[in-house]
């Protein structure tokens, strides 16, 4: 969840309590909800966001992503059998 998600979610929620009537009614709603918004909030938002990046960063590092070899072997194997790999580069000019 990206830190803007989470504070315009604090600005709908504060907008729920007492509804627009109106279009006009919503955009005066939408600048004062935002006007509450304080650094702390932010500060407090991007904190939790961290938090939350810093397991998944650890999750992956946790992760045993293996070599590519085997999927490297079976590849250049493969190309071998349909005689990929015997083309002269010299062919090429041709």
């Amino acid at each position: 969840t990206a830190t803007i998600e989470l504070i315009w979610a604090q600005a709908k929620k504060s907008i729920a309590k007492a509804p627009a009537s109106n279009a006009v009614d919503l955009n005066i709603k939408v600048a004062e909800s935002f006007e509450k918004v304080r650094s702390k909030h932010w500060v407090d938002v991007y904190r939790s966001v961290q938090k939350v990046e810093n397991t998944y960063f650890t999750k992956i590092e946790e992760c045993d992503l293996g070599s590519n070899s085997d999927y490297d072997t079976a590849i250049k194997e493969e190309e071998e059998e349909k005689g990929a790999l015997d083309v002269d580069s010299e062919d090429w000019d041709e």
